[in-house]
């Protein structure tokens, strides 16, 4: 008996032993300030908290935006405004007062009062019935949401009007979707450097002009959009491209992101819950060495330079574009 009282207690002071040096491990992961630092890089806060199934839809369904169906003409109509709000988008009326824009830092979509089409990325669009305009607000059918959006959101009708879904984010996971930093490629051609030279520095002649949503064309506004602004720096060489920020998208030869020359263009996801990640909803054009210049509402309000190899800017990027030739 006296012999199996001693070997229990050697079994305990061994196991204690083991149990002390988990919870050293564990503490010093904690208190470790390189580990701290990385969670820092990788999760964008010092504490990350991965939300359980619950917890995410319920965020959702607080998150949801509901769009009134109102009846015009025996049809069910929704207004452009409460539609932008609950997609994520911004919507104005532009300068000429008869056309309502939709989009991020650029119109992509454009209805004008009394007309039966609307325009989506430069792309004739037919609506069922016409846009009517009602207490100072633009209202279209319904029934064009559909080919208004298609995939852009996650929408479902039901007896209170359109309910626009939120959808699931990478924060809810713990993740923020940063990835590699912007960075200039290590040869360019010398043709090529030398016109992207002139191009940036006439680009810079505008520093400061200030940023409208919709701004007609520079001469005669003395404004830009994100996408205008792009337009009027490389039509000034030759080079023309569309008007808007997805049309542009269009255009050129993908470039890595960790291959950047200056003149690419840079495309952007604008974040909202409501609508897909894969949106454009910026442009703005390298410079060089992580910098891009471009026009926009934030941080500043107008033509500006930014650094880019920042956490928003690397989430959100989505690819870029060379149409040097």
């Amino acid at each position: 008996m006296r012999h199996d009282l001693k070997r229990m207690a050697r079994e305990a002071a061994r196991k204690g032993g083991i149990f002390a040096a988990m919870a050293g491990l564990l503490a010093g992961c904690v208190t470790n300030p390189g580990d701290t630092q990385n969670l820092k890089q990788h999760g964008g806060t010092n504490r990350t908290f991965i939300k359980s199934k619950a917890e995410s839809e319920a965020n959702r369904a607080k998150d949801r935006s509901t769009v009134p169906v109102r009846t015009v003409h025996n049809s069910a109509y929704v207004a452009l405004s409460d539609v932008a709000a609950a997609a994520g988008f911004h919507g104005a009326w532009l300068k000429d007062g008869r056309t309502y824009g939709i989009g991020d830092h650029d119109p992509i979509w454009k209805f004008r009062v009394g007309e039966s089409r609307f325009t989506k990325a430069g792309k004739s669009v037919r609506l069922p019935a016409p846009a009517v305009r009602e207490q100072g607000r633009l209202l279209v059918p319904a029934s064009a949401l559909d080919s208004m959006f298609g995939r852009v959101n996650a929408r479902t009708s039901g007896t209170q009007g359109i309910t626009f879904l939120p959808r699931a984010t990478g924060g809810e996971t713990g993740a923020d979707g940063s990835s590699l930093p912007f960075s200039d490629a290590i040869i360019a051609k010398e043709a090529v450097a030398g016109q992207a030279d002139a191009i940036v520095a006439y680009a810079k002649e505008f520093l400061g002009v200030p940023y409208e949503f919709g701004a007609d064309p520079y001469p005669a506004s003395q404004t830009f959009d994100c996408s205008s602004f792009v337009q009027q720096v490389y039509g000034h060489f030759g080079i023309r491209l569309p008007r808007s920020s997805q049309e542009q998208a269009a255009e050129g030869a993908p470039v890595s992101r960790d291959a950047l020359m200056a003149g690419d263009l840079l495309f952007f996801h604008i974040p909202s819950r409501s609508k897909s990640p894969d949106v454009v909803g910026h442009v703005g054009m390298y410079i060089g060495n992580g910098q891009m210049i471009h026009a926009s509402p934030s941080p500043q309000n107008g033509v500006q330079i930014t650094d880019i190899n920042n956490p928003f800017y690397l989430r959100e990027f989505l690819y870029a574009k060379r149409v040097l030739p």
